[in-house]
């Protein structure tokens, strides 16, 4: 994704000569969207992992700073197809941390859970 310089102005806050980003979930959630689209993923079911490092990285290329996070999420959650992991009683679940926050652009694979969410880590997700 390439920035303009109105968005690039907006992202950046100059202080010190050390560019940092301020970010809004809006925007996280925007750029999300915009990965899943360009990279043709429809359906999140069983790709958190691979789609966190993509989007990781992006976020990294845009210097937005953040770290890829495990959580294990029991069972009864997953809105898939339940044959998928039939033998766990929990699933191993991959998503990012920006600052106090969690991006998942696969969220929509839980119940009760929007397609991207961002903020404070769920419940449901016991994170590590």
């Amino acid at each position: 994704m390439k920035l303009n310089k109105k968005q690039e102005a907006q992202l950046m806050n100059r202080s010190k000569g050390i560019a940092k980003p301020l970010v809004s979930g809006s925007y996280l959630v925007e750029i999300a969207e915009h990965y899943l689209s360009e990279n043709n993923i429809l359906q999140p079911f069983l790709q958190c992992e691979r789609v966190s490092l993509g989007l990781s990285l992006r976020l990294t290329e845009m210097g937005i700073e953040n770290r890829i996070i495990v959580a294990d999420v029991d069972m009864e959650y997953y809105a898939g197809d339940i044959k998928d992991w039939m033998n766990f009683d929990v699933i191993e679940h991959h998503f990012i941390k920006v600052g106090s926050k969690i991006l998942d652009a696969t969220a929509g694979q839980f119940k009760g859970m929007p397609k991207i969410y961002f903020g404070s880590c769920p419940l449901k997700f016991n994170c590590r």
